[in-house]
């Protein structure tokens, strides 16, 4: 079957390259997470194979339509994202030079490509149509080098710190890892790829990103069922705007110190914890005076399996973002701090925080508790069939400051309320069915005009070659 399938991937990667169409941050990040997610085991297949030269190869697709309903908070106003289709396809490929038979050194190293083709169809179109291609273009393409006790990847990848809130996203970059039994230490740079998207909207022709990143982490794993760990990630801004504004500086420069632990608590509950600061420096809005940054984050989760038929799972987190009171926009320059020091929590990583609203961790408090299992394991066709339903809380840390939803104006604390639902299905080896239901409550942080609930649905097709 893959080799019917490769031919096939080029003529996709021969298709017209469009223009992309901005898609709401989070939704579009969160899809892109479940992608990493599913293909993490392609960079790291164990290859059984007699050959020392090996080669593999392999081939991602998934069907996505997504619903958004009142996406604006507002019944009366005609939603800007409604109906989606999308068709991601991914094409892996994996050159690995094994160790020799004869035992005379164990190291193994490898190249591993990964490419995109994303093309996306949407209903109401607006000005650039209803079709967006997102591609061809190389996804990962990174050497690893296994040099024991040491080991080197370069290239683009997926690079992260601690849980990966404080940063976590695909750069072109090296990392080096030096670990033993119980202690490793993690140095790396990375670049953000080109033509990525700005976190802050508002630069001139900000379209395009510009930062490179700097952190050292170091884990113990010394104490039994326990790890702890800590880093130290530094962020500098040199993006250009177009056209220059003369009136208004945009950089930010941010460092971030973490700590954290994860484990288990007992031999079915397990828990992670993570504490950021962020330090640093922008400027103000309008006034384009230099301002300090000092902001804080944290995530406390638990997770324990029941040993019990159906195999349910039960969890909890809590996870907190500081806010600014003075601030309307979370991520922008230009609606974002007017006077003092800038205490909101800025990140270039990622914290899932539910469907409909899906709002970054910016002023923001979110509780979380849920449940999983599988009803119908008993049943051979059905026994990877699983079922998930998350209750989320959402406040804000300061009342009089905006979060990542515009409309949440208020000065109020209280954000809303989210229930989703989640079915995921192994229909078969290579075939995953996956629906998502969303449903957001908003309360008194919106003002009457835009408290409408939102809700979202998807159902998604995943197959593997």
């Amino acid at each position: 079957m893959k080799r019917l399938i490769a031919p096939a991937l080029w003529l996709v990667l021969l298709l017209p390259c469009q223009e992309v169409r901005a898609q709401p941050a989070q939704e579009q990040r969160r899809m892109e997470e479940k992608a990493r997610t599913a293909l993490d085991p392609t960079e790291l297949a164990i290859l059984k194979r007699e050959k020392r030269l090996v080669v593999d190869y392999g081939f991602w697709t998934n069907h996505l339509v997504s619903d958004f309903k009142d996406d604006d908070n507002d019944s009366n106003a005609s939603d800007a994202t409604d109906l989606t289709y999308s068709l991601d396809q991914r094409f892996w490929l994996r050159t690995t030079l094994r160790p020799p038979a004869d035992g005379s050194y164990e190291n193994e190293h490898s190249v591993y490509a990964r490419f995109k083709d994303k093309l996306t169809w949407r209903d109401p179109a607006d000005a650039n149509g209803r079709f967006d291609q997102d591609g061809p273009h190389v996804d990962y393409l990174f050497l690893s080098l296994d040099l024991r006790p040491c080991w080197i990847q370069v290239g683009r990848r997926l690079f992260n710190v601690g849980q990966g809130i404080a940063y976590s996203d695909v750069g072109d970059g090296i990392e080096f890892l030096l670990a033993s039994s119980t202690w490793s230490l993690m140095g790396l740079v990375s670049r953000t790829i080109p033509h990525q998207g700005n976190v802050d909207q508002s630069v001139p022709g900000g379209k395009n990103s510009g930062r490179t990143f700097y952190a050292v982490e170091g884990r113990y794993l010394g104490i039994p069922n326990h790890g702890v760990f800590g880093y130290v990630l530094f962020q500098r801004d040199d993006h250009d705007e177009d056209p220059d504004d003369l009136s208004q500086d945009y950089e930010y420069n941010s460092e971030y110190f973490g700590m954290g632990t994860e484990g288990k608590l007992f031999t079915n509950l397990r828990y992670a914890a993570e504490l950021i600061l962020e330090t640093g420096n922008g400027f103000t809005s309008g006034t384009n005076q230099e301002r300090s940054v000092q902001a804080w984050a944290t995530d406390v989760s638990l997770t324990y399996d029941v040993q019990l038929p159906t195999h349910p799972t039960l969890s909890g987190e809590y996870a907190f973002g500081s806010g600014d009171s003075d601030r309307i926009n979370v991520t922008d320059t230009i609606n974002g701090n007017v006077v003092g020091r800038d205490t909101n929590f800025l990140y270039f990583g990622y914290l899932p925080t539910s469907y409909a609203l899906s709002p970054r961790l910016s002023n923001l408090h979110m509780l979380k508790a849920g449940m999983a299992l599988k009803p119908m394991e008993g049943i051979p066709l059905f026994k990877e069939l699983r079922v998930s339903a998350d209750y989320y809380y959402f406040f804000k840390d300061e009342p009089k400051g905006g979060i990542f939803d515009l409309q949440a104006s208020e000065a109020d604390r209280d954000v809303g309320s989210e229930i989703d639902l989640t079915l995921s299905w192994a229909i078969l080896s290579d075939m995953t069915l996956a629906i998502e239901y969303g449903h957001f409550e908003p309360n008194d942080a919106y003002p009457l005009a835009t408290n409408n609930n939102i809700d979202y649905f998807s159902v998604g097709v995943t197959t593997t070659f």
